[in-house]
């Protein structure tokens, strides 16, 4: 017998009847209950969750991108567009977000977003209306400029881009890349690239536009594990392509520049990078003289071993990539050895020094 039986007893043992106690009802129902608001809480923070990322997804935002709006693009159609290009994280939940923000009517033209901006971020682009091309300008920064020379030809390409405030957002330290360790400038963190750039558009902007592309191409190499994985930080990958880039303006040497640079880190060996003396001295170009190779800039490798304190440049993806994945080889030495900016690698000092007795005939190395 269990303490939830009870027995009645009859007339005799024969016609005993044994009853099962009443369950308590309220016990039960307030268990249930609970269990019912618990499900509803999470359902309800999980929706939650799932409208937030699509209102505002996690993550940096992206790059730029121009997106085209045609004639006749209704709401339905300007949301796909942003979907497809990325811009927005749903473009489904985009239309019903204008919608309740009261919003729509876009004029057909070209419009400038960020790829994984929020839904308030792209409607705001799209309320501010498509900008007409005569006001923008392309403006090209290659592979290889200093933060001095981006700066030289913003102010020369740019009319009306006040210099004062193009170099405090150059040199103040309030516009930063997610990668920039404390107390570091922002020379290499400017990506080289082709700008839209509107007139419009502050100095502080355009600055930002820079750090911004750097940052997005250096999720899409992953650079933060891939640094990891070869027992380097993400600033010091950095300050090695900076090197691979003004060493060879050839993509496929760019992984041999790199090799050569891990082997003589490797071996305690100085680096002997001609830019980077340069860099230490003030010198965009020009030879080499032998005050240049006596400074005691910690930039200087012909002098002191390991990596310079920072960038020598901004290097393209060419080179970040090189640096992530250096070609594997034994090489320590290399020079200029013909005129299409081709070098001859080896690991022998005695061929080094051949070639460069041969380059030097050549004229290569003036």
């Amino acid at each position: 017998m269990t303490q939830d039986d009870t027995f009645f007893e009859g007339e005799d043992e024969a016609t005993w009847v044994r009853v099962r106690r009443p369950v308590r009802g309220n016990r039960r129902f307030a268990g249930l209950s609970g269990i019912v608001t618990a499900i509803v809480v999470v359902a309800m923070v999980g929706s939650w969750l799932w409208v937030d990322r699509r209102i505002d997804p996690a993550g940096p935002p992206g790059e730029a991108v121009v997106v085209v709006v045609p004639n006749g693009a209704t709401t339905a159609d300007i949301a796909a567009l942003l979907d497809a290009e990325g811009v927005v994280a749903d473009g489904g939940f985009f239309r019903y977000y204008i919608r309740l923000k009261g919003s729509g009517g876009f004029g057909a033209g070209s419009y400038v977003f960020v790829r994984n901006s929020s839904m308030a971020e792209a409607l705001a682009v799209l309320e501010a209306g498509p900008f007409r091309t005569d006001e923008w300008l392309n403006v090209t920064f290659p592979e290889g400029f200093r933060l001095a020379q981006f700066e030289r030809r913003l102010l020369e390409e740019v009319p009306g881009l006040d210099q004062a405030a193009l170099a405090a957002a150059l040199r103040d330290g309030t516009i930063r890349s997610t990668l920039q360790p404390p107390g570091v400038g922002l020379e290499g963190f400017l990506f080289p690239d082709t700008y839209r750039i509107d007139d419009e558009l502050t100095a502080a902007d355009v600055v930002r536009m820079f750090v911004e592309q750097f940052d997005a191409v250096a999720a899409e190499l992953d650079l933060v594990r891939r640094a990891a994985e070869i027992g380097l930080s993400p600033f010091e990958v950095l300050v090695i392509a900076s090197m691979i880039e003004e060493e060879t303006r050839l993509d496929d040497e760019r992984p041999k520049v790199a090799r050569v640079i891990y082997n003589r880190i490797a071996l305690g060996m100085s680096l002997g990078i001609d830019a980077a003396v340069l860099y230490a001295v003030g010198k965009e170009t020009g030879p080499i003289t032998l005050s240049d190779l006596d400074s005691d800039s910690p930039y200087n490798t012909r002098k002191f071993t390991g990596l310079p304190p920072g960038p020598i440049a901004s290097p393209g993806r060419a080179s970040l990539e090189a640096a992530l994945s250096p070609e594997a080889g034994r090489w320590l030495y290399y020079v200029l050895a013909s005129a299409d900016g081709r070098h001859f690698f080896t690991e022998s000092a005695e061929e080094f020094e051949r070639q460069v007795a041969v380059s030097d005939a050549l004229g290569l190395l003036e």
